[in-house]
């Protein structure tokens, strides 16, 4: 018999370092549930991180894009 471990996994928060001046202020955004198709949203996660920019960064750079081009 194998005796279980009575203590919790400790859990890890990995944070992404940002520059100060690189912070978005988060007063000013919005958090919304969609669902978007996962392949587009790791390409996505994979271009961040390469340009060291946030995932919501980029987005917010493709809806401002869209909506000048068909505004």
């Amino acid at each position: 018999m194998v005796k279980e471990s009575s203590e919790k996994p400790k859990l890890i928060k990995i944070k992404k370092r940002v520059k100060k001046e690189e912070k978005i202020d988060i007063v000013k955004r919005a958090k919304i549930g969609v669902s978007i198709d996962m392949v587009i949203w790791r390409r996505l996660r994979a271009l961040a991180i390469k340009e060291g920019k946030l995932t919501g960064e980029l987005l917010d750079k493709a809806i401002e894009e869209y909506l000048q081009k068909h505004e």
